[in-house]
């Protein structure tokens, strides 16, 4: 059994959906190790839900994603993983622009229109 997620109140499972479970998977079938039972194998949908993936997070993930071409995984989900890197890279870089170079301004706006809809939509 591996646990890298507190998503779950299960002692011996991962939720499989956030960025650790995915970022696990991906390193264990990267180094051609078959991940264990308790880390389910993410969905395509699952991966490009990933949008708020922390940028040091992201550091290395390129290789990994790039390693498992040599293996098993189907070419959509490899797809998939580069589709979510491209765009949390893009988003990194926008905010970086519309901020000034101060951290944390995407976030900031987005809640305020999400604030500001959410009473529309209730």
């Amino acid at each position: 059994n591996l646990r890298v997620c507190f998503e779950l109140d299960a002692e011996e499972r991962n939720c499989g959906k956030c960025f650790k479970c995915v970022c696990t998977w991906i390193g264990a079938k990267s180094a051609k190790i078959e991940p264990p039972r308790s880390l389910p194998a993410p969905t395509i949908e699952v991966i490009l839900a990933l949008r708020n993936v922390p940028e040091p997070d992201m550091f290395g993930m390129d290789d990994s994603v790039n390693l498992l071409k040599d293996t098993d995984v189907p070419k959509p989900l490899i797809k998939a993983f580069k589709t979510c890197l491209n765009y949390n890279r893009r988003r990194h870089l926008f905010e970086r622009k519309c901020s000034g170079g101060k951290p944390g301004f995407f976030y900031r706006a987005a809640s305020k229109i999400h604030a500001r809809l959410s009473r529309y939509f209730t």
